[in-house]
């Protein structure tokens, strides 16, 4: 079996460059033997699959499309996650499967988003209304626009990839020890906030945005450092944030996409047609699953919050129409960077669709 388990990269993007040449490749011709349960025609290959999350509910569908992979070819095409930034970070994951250092990675513009014109939409704040209409818009967005033609054409040519599975991401709130369910209460409020757009929708109703990491949220609002922090439910719960947070205040924005899996394209050409083929069938069918366990998992955890003590408010309508009104219009002022990019032909068409899924 030809291996591209390089179990011996450390975690930093550098080392796993350097022992980048050390690999064999997933070349080779495929196997003449006919298909029959669990397996597939091709040389037997495994796939190094490095992620920046640690392994749980909110990147599920990573997992299980692993796991899918590997069990519906026979092992044939085995494929291992290695989770939590163990061989690189969000900044660095790109670049290794770029330059075929690990085989599969993680595209995440909201932590790189330069070098991506088209793929930083991931990181685009859209104005939320329900949890579950929120991811589903969400997964039209992934469906129909980072589909299009140039989405695809930016991760071949300018980075050697393809793109695999998007992961649901859902919408945001405003948690703290007090209601924050107005302008008034946002008025002069610390806010940890994230990404580009999201500070300046604070600024716009006299917010201050702070940058925190997850890690030190709960620090922040024991210690009243912060009046609120801006999370999914999800991390809530997976960081005891209803411990020192008893109202939520939502659901206030949703992300464009939260990130995409993707594969070297040089190891993906390597493949046969048939793991090809599996590969795709099993992408398409993990992204369905993936939504609805996101939308399944929005539910329980909300029940489990409020179980917890946590307080659950929406903002009025005029002050959330009136908030919106008061910030920039995120998606006219990447059309007019991409005109200047020279960008525009291809870009319009993207523009048009996503104002016609999102209605902004």
């Amino acid at each position: 079996m030809k291996s591209r388990n390089r179990t011996t990269i450390a975690a930093m993007a550098v080392a796993a460059l350097a022992l980048a040449a050390c690999g064999d490749g997933a070349e080779g011709e495929a196997a003449d033997a006919d298909t029959g349960d669990g397996e597939v025609a091709g040389d037997p290959v495994e796939l190094t699959f490095a992620h920046y999350y640690a392994e749980g509910p909110e990147v599920a569908g990573e997992a299980r499309l692993a796991e899918e992979i590997t069990e519906r070819s026979g092992g044939d095409v085995d494929v291992t996650v290695h989770w939590a930034e163990a061989l690189g970070g969000p900044t660095e994951l790109p670049e290794l499967v770029t330059q075929n250092a690990i085989d599969m990675g993680i595209v995440a513009t909201h932590f790189i988003p330069d070098p991506f014109p088209f793929y930083r939409l991931q990181a685009m704040s859209f104005w939320a209304s329900d949890d579950e209409a929120d991811l589903r818009r969400q997964a039209e967005l992934q469906d129909e626009v980072f589909s299009m033609d140039p989405f695809a054409e930016e991760l071949a040519e300018q980075h050697n990839q393809i793109a695999l599975l998007h992961q649901p991401l859902a919408s945001y709130y405003l948690i703290g020890q007090q209601p924050g369910c107005t302008l008034d209460d946002l008025q002069g409020a610390r806010v940890r906030s994230l990404g580009n757009d999201y500070p300046r929708m604070l600024e716009e109703v006299g917010a201050s945005p702070v940058s925190l990491t997850t890690g030190e949220m709960y620090e922040a609002l024991d210690r009243g450092t912060v009046d609120f922090v801006s999370i999914p439910m999800q991390h809530m719960l997976a960081y005891d944030l209803h411990e020192v947070a008893d109202y939520a205040c939502g659901p206030i924005f949703i992300f464009g996409n939260g990130h995409t899996t993707t594969m070297n394209l040089d190891v993906w050409e390597s493949l046969s047609d048939d793991q090809q083929q599996l590969i795709e069938e099993t992408a398409a069918e993990t992204q369905e699953w993936f939504l609805e366990h996101a939308v399944d998992q929005e539910e329980s955890y909300r029940e489990e919050l409020e179980d917890l003590g946590v307080q659950f408010d929406a903002f009025d309508e005029a002050d959330f129409e009136e908030w919106q009104e008061r910030s920039p219009d995120f998606l006219a002022e990447w059309l007019e960077d991409m005109e200047e990019r020279g960008l525009g032909d291809d870009a319009q068409p993207v523009h048009d669709q996503v104002r016609q899924i999102v209605g902004e």
